[in-house]
């Protein structure tokens, strides 16, 4: 089976990423081992009756 491009380019981005790890670490500094992903929920708009 042949992989689609969308396939081939992440796996592209997804190895040049790790080979950058370095270069990254180098700028943002040392990264806590204990990170968590906190989503962004959006919030419940609320209806807005006009003046």
């Amino acid at each position: 089976m042949k992989a689609s491009k969308n396939l081939i380019n992440l796996r592209d981005s997804v190895v040049k990423f790790c080979n950058s790890k370095n270069e990254i670490l180098e700028f943002c500094g040392r990264i806590s081992q204990n990170l968590e992903y906190k989503p962004n929920l959006p919030q419940k708009k609320t209806s807005t009756k006009p003046c």
